[in-house]
């Protein structure tokens, strides 16, 4: 069984297409509340768009954020985040590493927060996904999970 989040990651930032209007499709159709639209800068000064999303799902609130825009590096730019209530990450991460093998990198970050990266290139660009996973305390269960997808296309 496919949990909601793990689906929702597939459908929104793997299959939806390579825009941001692809992606707003998608969400109109699985009537996703549109929280939030705005223009933000890029870390090299290009303008990029924002938008954010949400649904009541079986299992709790699942969130999408894409950032769409020109990269001078990389040329278009997306980035698809799916945030996921506690409990998925364990699934979340068992799914990315059968797809995408052995996570890249591993790094710890402040509050006792995991960040698992896994990344793939490709002729016309490179995927990298990220699993951030934040625990209050090394001995309690999740209190937060975030699964974003950065997808950057030359």
């Amino acid at each position: 069984m496919v949990s909601p989040p793990l689906e929702i990651f597939k459908d929104f930032c793997e299959e939806a297409g390579w825009s941001l209007d692809d992606v707003s499709q998608l969400a109109a159709q699985r009537h996703f509340g549109l929280i939030s639209s705005e223009d933000v800068p890029t870390s090299d000064g290009n303008p990029a768009h924002k938008n954010k999303w949400q649904a009541e799902t079986a299992i709790g609130v699942v969130g999408i954020i894409v950032v769409a825009g020109d990269n001078k590096a990389h040329g278009y730019t997306q980035t698809c985040s799916v945030t996921a209530p506690t409990g998925s990450a364990s699934m979340i991460q068992s799914w990315l590493s059968s797809s995408f093998g052995a996570p890249t990198a591993t790094r710890s970050k402040p509050q006792n927060a995991t960040e698992v990266h896994w990344a793939q290139t490709f002729k016309d660009g490179k995927i990298e996904v990220t699993l951030v996973t934040k625990t209050p305390d090394q001995k309690s269960a999740a209190s937060n999970r975030e699964l974003a997808a950065i997808i950057a296309r030359r």
